[in-house]
């Protein structure tokens, strides 16, 4: 009997962690934590001036190009897929369209990240003091989306004070917000994977359209009725919200694009300025699309 009743104790501790264990895997707060995708991120030297570009910056000062190392090293350690700055500066400027003193500074630095395939553009700004009584690293550090130019994350990092090199010291630093910081970058990544990446839209005229959005274009449908069923068909997830119409323009000022692309790759803002052209070529329209950070700005002509 006593024997009994001990077996039926261990087979209800045994339910239990099943129990438990079940509860755990179907858990949404610990599905949140998976990563879901994986972000290509590139570490830069801030630019102050707008004649600098980051390599200038990094061959400038050794004690960059230490605090880039350190922090590079430091996010590879926990996993993060990292692109090489200097590898890619090498291919912008190996690029035809940019010749020596046919471009700004700028326009380089741009160049470089628009061209890098980097998700996520890791900008950081290192402050060394070094004095009798020991020396200190402070790493002023910011993430922003390369698609859209939006702000992630900035963190302050400091070493303390010690008796050690830069490299040491920048190592001490990073390391001390590695963690929170990649945390945040990957809770971004995970959100826009499963609500899409967001932008603003806003629709225009050229001074000679013959058009405008008050345009009747078939069955009693205006211009601006036709440009709204495409967009909120053409949306992630049919997500997207119209700010404002007037005659002479359309505003959406949330508009989702997915993160990746039903062909498997990154979906690249310039699939939508592609789709945009051949909607308005298939209702007898011309249109020209520019994109500056998170805004796409579309002229009917």
């Amino acid at each position: 009997m006593i024997q009994k009743e001990a077996n039926m104790k261990r087979f209800k501790i045994f339910n239990l962690i099943i129990a438990g264990l079940f509860a755990v895997c179907i858990n949404p707060t610990y599905a949140q934590n998976v990563n879901i995708v994986q972000p290509k991120i590139m570490v830069i030297p801030k630019t102050i001036n707008e004649d600098d570009n980051p390599i200038d910056v990094l061959n400038r000062d050794p004690n960059i190009r230490v605090a880039i190392t350190s922090i590079k090293t430091e996010f590879q350690k926990r996993g993060a897929d990292i692109v090489d700055i200097e590898a890619k500066m090498n291919n912008v400027r190996k690029n035809s369209v940019f010749q020596e003193g046919t471009t700004g500074q700028g326009d380089i630095k741009k160049e470089l990240i628009d061209r890098s395939g980097a998700d996520i553009c890791v900008e950081v700004e290192p402050i060394v003091t070094e004095s009798a009584s020991g020396n200190s690293v402070k790493l002023n550090i910011q993430a922003f989306d390369v698609s859209t130019a939006a702000s992630l994350s900035a963190i302050t990092a400091n070493s303390g004070v010690f008796y050690s090199d830069i490299a040491s010291l920048s190592m001490r630093a990073i390391a001390k917000v590695a963690d929170k910081f990649l945390n945040t970058i990957q809770d971004y990544m995970n959100r826009m994977y499963n609500e899409g990446r967001s932008f603003v839209v806003k629709f225009s005229f050229d001074v000679g359209s013959a058009v405008n959005m008050d345009s009747e274009m078939g069955n009693g449908d205006l211009l601006s009725d036709v440009i709204n069923d495409w967009m909120e068909n053409h949306a992630y997830k049919n997500n997207c919200h119209l700010e404002g119409t007037t005659s002479t323009g359309m505003t959406y000022d949330d508009f989702k694009v997915p993160l990746i692309g039903e062909d498997g790759k990154n979906y690249k803002v310039n699939y939508l300025s592609r789709e945009l052209r051949r909607f308005f070529s298939s209702i007898g329209l011309q249109c020209k699309t520019d994109i500056q950070g998170g805004v796409i700005y579309v002229k009917i002509l």
